[in-house]
């Protein structure tokens, strides 16, 4: 598992890789979280991810990119970004009726990672919907003797 350096001051987030979770008083239903905030940094395709699963949930993100050098402008000007300063919403992100899957690899505060067996391994999912809000959590059970190959 990759571990984060501990920061202690606000400003210090602006070296990456920063994550914050901010725990919520709230406790946690089978549907919710309980964090009430998240920050982070990343490139642009994990921001469309983060948005996607924010959707589903039925939460709320904003993001916006940095221009780091003249390569990220360009790339920013190909994408047909007019304005780099614009804060984005996880709608103008991710639109329409999305859903979302992920798997754990090692383990998170969200899913399990993969348990291998000699011959054998578990893997945790889940699927979302931002349409129907459905949460759907998948324990798969995975044969090697039985794949084709």
């Amino acid at each position: 598992s990759r571990s984060f350096p501990q920061r202690t001051h606000f400003s210090e987030l602006r070296a990456p890789p920063c994550l914050i979770f901010i725990q919520s008083t709230r406790p946690p239903t089978t549907l919710t979280l309980n964090t009430a905030a998240t920050m982070g940094i990343g490139g642009a395709q994990q921001g469309v991810l983060a948005a996607a699963a924010i959707r589903c949930f039925g939460a709320r993100m904003q993001g916006r990119l940095v221009i780091r050098n003249n390569d990220d402008a360009d790339k920013a000007k190909a994408a047909g970004i007019k304005d780099p300063d614009t804060k984005y919403a996880a709608e103008d992100m991710a639109r329409g009726n999305v859903t979302f899957a992920a798997t754990g690899v090692s383990e998170g505060p969200m899913l399990d990672g993969v348990d291998l067996s000699p011959g054998s391994a578990i893997t945790h999912s889940m699927v979302m919907r931002s349409h129907t809000g459905t949460f759907r959590i998948i324990e798969g059970h995975h044969k090697f003797n039985k794949c084709d190959g």
